[in-house]
Formats: C-alpha cells, sequence, structure tokens
C-alpha cells in the first residue's frame, strides 16, 4: 500500500501551480507515495466566501486522508511560512500525521527577519513596535520546527530530497 503525502504550501499562488503540482505527483510516483494536492478536489463555482469555505474543507479531508504532509518553507509574502501552510502543518500535527519541510533557504531565522526589516519601507516601525526577533538558531519559527521535529519528520532543502529521506527511513 502507497504511503499519501499531501504537498502543502503557497505553491498554489504560482503562475505554473497545475504544472508544478503534476510534477510533484511525478516525483512521488518514482519514489512510491501518492501526492495529493489541494488542486485533487473540486470547488463549485460561487461567492467568493462560500468557495473559501469549500476549498477549506476540502484541503482538511485532504489532509485527514493523507499519512505524511510535506510543506513548502519557503519564506512568503513576508519572513515566515506562509499563513495557510502553517495551518496546515498544525492541523496535521494535531492529527497525528508526520510533518517533513522543505527550503532552498536555510538561513536562520533572525537573519531572515532583519533582511526583511531593512527592506521593508515601514520596516523601523515594526521594529521598533517590536523590537525582539525569534533566535534559536533555527531557520524558522520555533513551533514550526518544533512539530516537524516532534512529528518524526526532516526538513530537506527540496521536495525530493524529503522524498528520498522518507524512502530511506520508511524501507520502500
Amino acid at each position: 500500500m502507497k504511503l499519501k503525502i499531501y504537498a502543502a504550501g503557497p505553491d498554489v499562488f504560482r503562475g505554473d501551480a497545475k504544472l508544478y503540482f503534476d510534477n510533484l505527483k511525478r516525483l512521488g510516483e518514482k519514489y512510491g507515495f501518492i501526492i495529493l494536492c489541494p488542486f485533487d478536489t473540486n470547488v463549485i463555482e460561487d461567492t467568493k466566501p462560500n468557495q473559501a469555505r469549500q476549498i477549506a474543507k476540502n484541503n482538511f479531508e485532504l489532509i485527514d486522508e493523507c499519512d505524511i504532509i510535506v510543506a513548502n518553507l519557503r519564506s512568503f509574502r513576508g519572513v515566515g511560512v506562509d499563513d495557510g501552510t502553517c495551518i496546515e502543518i498544525g492541523y496535521g500535527y494535531n492529527g497525528g500525521k508526520i510533518i517533513c519541510g522543505y527550503c532552498e533557504d536555510d538561513s536562520l531565522y533572525k537573519e531572515k527577519a532583519e533582511h526583511y526589516f531593512m527592506n521593508m519601507t515601514n520596516g523601523l516601525f515594526y521594529k521598533k513596535e517590536f523590537p525582539d526577533v525569534e533566535d534559536f538558531d533555527l531557520s524558522f519559527n520555533l513551533m514550526i520546527h518544533n512539530a516537524i521535529m516532534f512529528s518524526g519528520g526532516v526538513i530537506k532543502h527540496s521536495f525530493e530530497e524529503v522524498l528520498q529521506e522518507l524512502n530511506k527511513e520508511l524501507k520502500f
């Protein structure tokens, strides 16, 4: 029986999102996994609030169906991980899923935050109001990092590296 992996991350916003997820599905097949992604379910043409509810419901159902979550942890529209991806990680963690992550940028969270503040037009305001930056020598927020570690997951540089590690650890 092939394990199912839910592909979490901001990749639904990519210009080539369908192609991107098709490539993840092919990689999954290569390593013996079934990849589930947000585009696997249909959304009813309706009002935007109803569409949003349907998308959230569908994504939670896909997470319930999966064995493992592999999340794209790249900084998205700010310093940290995409908000929706954080919810998916937390929901999966609470559901007892193995959570893994990947990101090419393994610089420390504090360095990412400092860089972000320096390049924001209103960064000095945020720095003044919230001067403390999380500094635990981790690449991601401590809750994201530790949810992954506590679940038995790994953090690698790419989706494929995560699949390789899972394949090796799960002895396929």
